[in-house]
């Protein structure tokens, strides 16, 4: 009937499309769930601020001494543990908080010192360093990492001063390569300091590398030779014959045929070097690099077997040294006993390098 066609018909239009409104329902309500998950963060973290105002406001209080003169010199015992407390919720108040988080990880660092606690105050400042390197402060993380690291030393905690600014040095390597340097130098030599050095490899290993990442050869040499002569020290003579392999490669890359033959030469007056693999492997790219072919290197390089157990980024620079670098150049600086260069084509190599020469780790 026409009344039953209509109630049909208008069935219809009510019911267009219900697959297409179900996506949409769902589209709206995972919105709603994220404004509402998203003002639920913003509240928490404004809790969390008010929280830390109000410890911080206590803990300068109790800091500070009375003007009636009831309190002489402030109660630091109970200020510090609401200076940490404090700068812990200014931590979770988000990133605008950050700076008020330093400024009481700074203050419970100067609790703990005037309650005799070095270590902790050292602590405290590795943590306000850290956050100023997570908030883009490297000047003012810089100083932090220093400045903790001096306190560790201080607590005769040496070797835990050269891991906390071999740390920040690590933090500090691609925004401030040069303040990098000077803190991997420094986690040096307060690791020497501590005679300890041969249980902390890795000290010296993230001063290798950061070297190599930024070029400063001469710094990649001695600070892989540093680490030959603790680990030999140390009695892990594997570990040592890497490392004066992995500086002779460093001289070879950096096109220092003198350096890299001084280097050798130099290991082979170590006894456990002089007989292992890898003092042969060294001498077989010497022999390669003296042809000045980048095909024979190459061919040297893949045939090494323990040249493939070096660190990481001393590989790269393995890989690199037949198509990188100006083996002529290289040859050059080593003995005339050593040095059979063939003819050729000035610059020991052409061709495109599958290696990335600014990829060095």
């Amino acid at each position: 009937s026409l009344s039953t066609a209509s109630r049909q018909l208008d069935n219809r239009q009510k019911t267009v499309h219900p697959a297409g409104d179900s996506r949409a329902g769902a589209l709206s309500l995972n919105r709603r769930r994220s404004l509402v998950t998203s003002d639920d963060t913003m509240n928490q973290q404004a809790t969390k601020l008010q929280d830390a105002q109000a410890a911080q406001r206590q803990a300068s209080k109790l800091s500070a001494p009375t003007f009636l003169g009831i309190r002489t010199k402030g109660d630091w015992p109970s200020a510090t543990p609401l200076f940490e407390k404090a700068a812990l919720l200014f931590q979770q108040a988000g990133p605008g908080a950050a700076d008020r988080a330093i400024d009481c990880w700074l203050s419970a660092s100067q609790g703990h010192k005037a309650q005799q606690s070095t270590w902790h105050a050292a602590k405290a400042l590795e943590r306000a360093a850290d956050l100023a390197t997570d908030s883009r402060q490297y000047e003012r993380a810089y100083a932090l990492y220093i400045d903790c690291a001096e306190l560790y030393v201080e607590a005769g905690r040496a070797q835990t001063a050269a891991e906390a600014a071999s740390r920040g040095a690590s933090a500090l390597s691609e925004v401030d390569a040069s303040k990098a340097s000077k803190l991997h130098a420094k986690a040096i030599r307060w690791l020497e300091e501590s005679d300890k050095e041969g249980q902390y490899p890795d000290v010296y290993r993230q001063a290798a590398l950061h070297a190599v990442r930024s070029r400063q050869w001469s710094d990649a040499i001695q600070a892989e030779l540093a680490l030959a002569l603790s680990a030999y020290t140390a009695g892990s003579y594997s570990t040592a014959c890497k490392a004066y392999l992995a500086a002779i490669v460093v001289g070879m890359y950096s096109e220092n045929g003198k350096a890299a033959w001084q280097t050798y030469q130099d290991a082979l007056d170590v006894p456990e070097f002089s007989s292992s693999d890898q003092a042969f492997a060294a001498q077989d790219l010497f022999q390669a690099i003296s042809t000045a072919d980048p095909s024979v290197v190459d061919e040297c390089v893949e045939r090494t077997s323990c040249l493939k157990f070096l660190d990481n980024c001393i590989v790269r620079l393995l890989k690199g040294i037949g198509s990188s670098t100006d083996l002529r150049k290289t040859a050059r600086g080593l003995p005339d006993g050593v040095r059979m260069i063939v003819g050729g084509p000035a610059g020991g190599g052409g061709g495109v390098s599958d290696v990335d020469e600014d990829d060095l780790t």
